[in-house]
């Protein structure tokens, strides 16, 4: 696909329209790596086609939208752990869980994702994008995504993917658009 990540860091970054024939179309992280405020779409692969996390990895305010698996987890495949924080996973296909499919012992927590996940502050809402048929993944006013993450040690003084200060209104939004 797009990255293989074996640790290191990936900020605000486009993935777009990469294929991978088996994991991870736009980023498949082996044993760890980091993505944040990057936006993910329109990617293909067998499974995890948007986001593939095998035994660790971490996503922070990442939205991933439009990425089609042939076989399950369109959007974001947690195999045996990672992190999944802030982020936006929508309008992904798959034949089994469109959106993320959760295998064992992952952190999944101030997500909106149309399936239900366990975890604190994840919501089922329609995020309430500007316009994603044009592409623009950002949030309309009375989206349930702003003001919804969790505040994290690192956003201080980061910027978002437009360059934007991370955190507007004390409470950072979901999604890689502030």
């Amino acid at each position: 696909g797009g990255v293989y990540c074996k640790g290191g860091m990936l900020m605000n970054c486009v993935f777009s329209n990469n294929t991978a024939v088996s994991y991870g179309g736009a980023v498949n992280f082996n044993y760890g790596g980091v993505m944040r405020n990057s936006l993910v779409r329109g990617n293909s692969a067998y499974s995890g086609a948007g986001v593939y996390m095998d035994h660790g990895g971490t996503l922070d305010n990442c939205t991933v939208v439009g990425n089609a698996g042939e076989s399950e987890a369109g959007g974001v495949y947690l195999y045996f752990g990672g992190t999944l924080r802030n982020s936006i996973v929508w309008f992904n296909s798959a034949t089994n869980y469109p959106n993320m499919r959760n295998r064992s012992a992952a952190y999944i927590g101030a997500v909106c994702c149309p399936q239900t996940q366990t975890g604190t502050g994840n919501i089922t809402n329609d995020p309430l994008f500007s316009n994603a048929a044009l592409g623009d993944f950002r949030l309309l006013g009375g989206s349930l995504c702003i003001d919804r993450g969790t505040n994290l040690p690192w956003m201080a003084g980061a910027t978002d993917l437009d360059g934007n200060p991370r955190i507007h209104d004390g409470t950072v939004d979901m999604g890689c658009y502030e």
